[in-house]
């Protein structure tokens, strides 16, 4: 496995209010700062924090929660500024070519620009999204990259 790795939109959702069942808002930062330790390097498609501020403010109209609707913002300008995980753009030209042609085997926006990044800077994909599994190669679980974190820090 790379050690350069961008992570899907699902692992930004805790930190915008959204509750996720793959793991606790605490492990998912504590996996992400010790990769980093370790050496790799985090990635986020700017079109995840798009992702995810929007899920989370439509999630907030539909059950009537103002509190969710400001932790959107507020959740999204800190991954906004988070050093840590570092921030491609979607708006590139090689991207967007890719995403034109992945677009055609999968027909979400936000997935296909992901993957296309992915593909466009060879980078590792942690994803527990099935399909985004099967249009690129090189993907990890969230469960398998959390326990390879863990192993080498014993």
């Amino acid at each position: 496995m790379n050690r350069r790795v961008l992570l899907d939109t699902t692992y930004l959702l805790p930190l915008l209010g959204v509750g996720i069942e793959i793991d606790e808002p605490e492990n998912i930062a504590r996996t992400m700062s010790r990769a980093v330790e370790l050496g790799y390097e985090l990635f986020i498609s700017t079109i995840s924090i798009l992702e995810a501020y929007i899920k989370t403010y439509r999630l907030a109209l539909r059950t009537n929660r103002d509190s969710l609707r400001r932790k959107a913002l507020q959740g999204a300008l800190i991954v906004m500024r988070d050093p840590m995980v570092r921030k491609v753009p979607f708006l590139r030209s090689r991207i967007l070519r890719e995403a034109h042609l992945v677009v055609e085997e999968h027909w979400d926006p936000f997935d296909a620009f992901i993957v296309a990044t992915t593909r466009v800077y060879g980078f590792t994909l942690v994803t527990d999204d099935r399909r985004l599994r099967e249009l690129y190669y090189d993907c990890i679980s969230w469960k398998e990259f959390r326990s390879m974190i863990e192993s080498m820090s014993k």
